[in-house]
Order: structure tokens, then C-alpha cells, then sequence
């Protein structure tokens, strides 16, 4: 039940927030949008090989997708850089337990909420 809650709810958020990113790039921050992009998608990626049961490879996902945004931020202006951070500091903030198959579960809900609002923001300021 945990790797379809998780492949369905995050991948779902995440593929729409690709899509969103990919038609949104542009104004100041187009490369760092762009670089978000391929970001989101590699990660996506991972996180959806990991979700077939491998709990310390999508924690270790997320930290990898989080500091690259971090990064990103730190090159991107304005809004793209606020939404990027809140990205960042939003999948930093997701720890999956190997140990707590139900705390994964509610913390893969929280991830979800994330990469939607903040991918929102991100899509809005890159557009």
C-alpha cells in the first residue's frame, strides 16, 4: 500500500509541476527555471524508483532535489529564487523513517502539499 500511495499522490503532483515549469520558462530567471525543470524531472524519476519500497532512496532523493534547488536559488532573482527556496526548504524538510512505514506514509502527504503550492509558485514566477 505505501509504494502505490506514494508513486500515485507525489508523482501525480510532480508530473503536473513538470508540466507546468516546462511551459512557464522564461522572464529574468529563464535558466534557472529551465535548470528546475530538469531538476524536477530527474527527481521524479527517482523518487518513482524509490517508491517501490526503497525508503532510504527517496529520502536521500528529496535531500538530493532540495539541495539542488537550494542552489538554484541562490543564482535565480526575485520570486523565482523566494519560490525556489520555499521548494527546497519544503522537500528538506520531508524525513522518510525506513522504520515507520506510516510516518513515510503521512510525511509522503506532506510532500505532496509541497511540491503542489510550491510548484505553483515556481510555475507562476517563472512564467
Amino acid at each position: 500500500m505505501f509504494s502505490v500511495l506514494a508513486r500515485r499522490g507525489t508523482v501525480l503532483v510532480a508530473a503536473s509541476l513538470l508540466v507546468s515549469l516546462t511551459a512557464a520558462c522564461g522572464g529574468a530567471s529563464a535558466a534557472e527555471c529551465a535548470e528546475a525543470t530538469k531538476v524536477l524531472n530527474d527527481g521524479t524519476t527517482q523518487i518513482t524508483a524509490a517508491a517501490a519500497g526503497d525508503l532510504k532512496g527517496l529520502d536521500k532523493s528529496l535531500t538530493e532535489m532540495s539541495e539542488k534547488f537550494k542552489t538554484l536559488a541562490g543564482n535565480a532573482e526575485g520570486e523565482v529564487a523566494v519560490a525556489l527556496n520555499e521548494l527546497a526548504t519544503g522537500l528538506g524538510d520531508v524525513k522518510i523513517d525506513a522504520s515507520d512505514p506510516a510516518g513515510a506514509v503521512t510525511a509522503l502527504t506532506g510532500l505532496t502539499t509541497t511540491l503542489s503550492e510550491s510548484g505553483t509558485k515556481l510555475a507562476n514566477a517563472c512564467s
